[in-house]
């Protein structure tokens, strides 16, 4: 693991760690109430200005391997909103940081480190998951799994169990693989079409910067 996604797990932490007065509490004024309950409560957020519900949780695969997954409700008409799931590439890199610093709710500041609503946020139309894949990437833990085809099969019921746990995430689900994830994105997608699950409504595949095939 590279050392930028040990940097985002451990500022992850702190952020989760700190008390709520540490967390701008100085802009309480310029909040609607419902966030400023939120931040006097000490709620731990990834985005404490963000309007919607989020939730942290493990998907457990096996006796030593368990997924974590950060997922935020959309801003607006979350019950009718799409959703995606995101995947970082690395591989090795945790899919928080793409949520601190380009698709989530809150952005860190690059100079400040501290964090600010992101105007360009997926979940402002969207609700967002993002999972740290493969394990042990980030804050999922267990063994590497040997071998694509049993880590598609890990990531199919990965998929499906976070929608059942979560069912307003069941609609026009789209999978977003970037760099190296987006190999197992595109094999995610061609598995989840070719064998449809009930609960899991794939519309859509986004591959960003995506490595499909290895260089001949």
């Amino acid at each position: 693991m590279t050392t930028a996604p040990i940097r985002e797990a451990v500022t992850l932490w702190i952020l989760l760690s700190l008390p709520p007065t540490a967390l701008s509490i100085a802009n309480l004024s310029a909040l609607s109430d419902a966030r400023q309950a939120r931040m006097l409560a000490g709620e731990r957020t990834l985005c404490p200005y963000s309007t919607g519900s989020q939730k942290f949780g493990y998907i457990q695969v096996g006796p030593l391997t368990k997924y974590f997954y950060a997922a935020i409700q959309a801003d607006k008409d979350p019950g009718t909103a799409p959703t995606f799931m995101y995947f970082e590439g690395g591989p090795g890199g945790s899919s928080l940081t793409a949520a601190l610093r380009m698709n989530g709710p809150c952005v860190r500041g690059y100079d400040t480190g501290k964090l600010r609503l992101n105007q360009y946020s997926w979940t402002g139309q969207a609700n967002g998951v993002w999972i740290d894949a493969p394990a042990p990437t980030g804050f999922s833990v267990g063994p590497a799994t040997q071998g694509f085809e049993d880590f598609i099969l890990d990531m199919v019921d990965v998929v499906t169990k976070v929608i059942q746990q979560n069912p307003i995430f069941n609609r026009d689900l789209h999978l977003v693989g970037t760099s190296s994830s987006a190999a197992f994105v595109a094999m995610l997608a061609a598995r989840l079409a070719a064998k449809p699950q009930p609960m899991v409504p794939l519309v859509g595949v986004m591959l960003v910067s995506g490595v499909v095939s290895p260089i001949d």
